[in-house]
């Protein structure tokens, strides 16, 4: 939540190049995205990140890991294809 005044002023920016992802605009919006990725994080469904320019520590967005699925299968992952017939 420290991030959302930075985030919406991300989000404020040049918006044309939002067109296939939910941005927040403006603080409450900022507010209410943090709040569902915080959520979804608590409920194991994703790992959401502030993106912090390292030249000035500007936030410069958000991302997150979506779809965790916890592999449990052998001990070699992903498993090794079998190798394919040569063609002559």
């Amino acid at each position: 939540m420290r991030h959302a005044e930075a985030l919406a002023r991300a989000g404020g920016a040049d918006r044309s190049a939002y067109a296939f992802t939910p941005v927040p605009d403006g603080l409450e919006s900022a507010l209410d995205y943090i709040a569902r990725a915080l959520a979804d994080q608590a409920a194991g469904r994703c790992l959401p990140f502030a993106l912090v320019s390292t030249a000035d520590e500007r936030v410069i967005g958000s991302t997150r890991f979506l779809e965790l699925d916890y592999w449990r299968g052998p001990l070699v992952w992903p498993p090794a294809p079998a190798c394919p017939t040569a063609i002559r």
